[in-house]
């Protein structure tokens, strides 16, 4: 993912825009020192996605966004119930939309957009106020 994000930044002129390997609970940045946060695709993945969001807040500066998807639970077909399984395969803790957006509200995030389609929640929200 990393290599193909270089090389579309690079085909687009980003020079400016930086990009690391990190446990996302542990990046190696400084508090305050991002504008954007982009998590796609991997919420779902963690156990403990809270601590994730708490840690995208802290590298990014007051207003600063955080765009987003992650899968969600909650519906209620048989198939959803049989691809989407917390704790087998990829799937860390996953949440449902309500769980999400208090995961995002705990770390300081308030929700701008949300909209869930089947099991995929996308999400646009900025940081407000001060870190802790």
């Amino acid at each position: 993912m990393l290599r193909r994000a270089h090389r579309r930044a690079a085909s687009r002129g980003l020079g400016s825009v930086e990009f690391i390997e990190a446990d996302a609970t542990d990046l190696a940045l400084p508090a305050d020192s991002a504008d954007l946060f982009l998590s796609f695709w991997g919420l779902h993945c963690f156990d403990d996605p809270p601590a994730a969001l708490a840690e995208s807040a802290r590298v990014l500066k007051p207003g600063g966004r955080l765009v987003g998807s992650c899968i969600v639970r909650g519906e209620d077909s048989l198939r959803q119930r049989l691809l989407v399984r917390p704790g087998s395969g990829d799937f860390g803790q996953v949440g449902t939309e309500p769980e999400v957006g208090g995961w995002l509200d705990g770390a300081g995030f308030k929700v701008s957009r949300v909209a869930q389609s089947g099991p995929m929640l996308f999400f646009d929200a900025q940081l407000f106020g001060q870190h802790s």
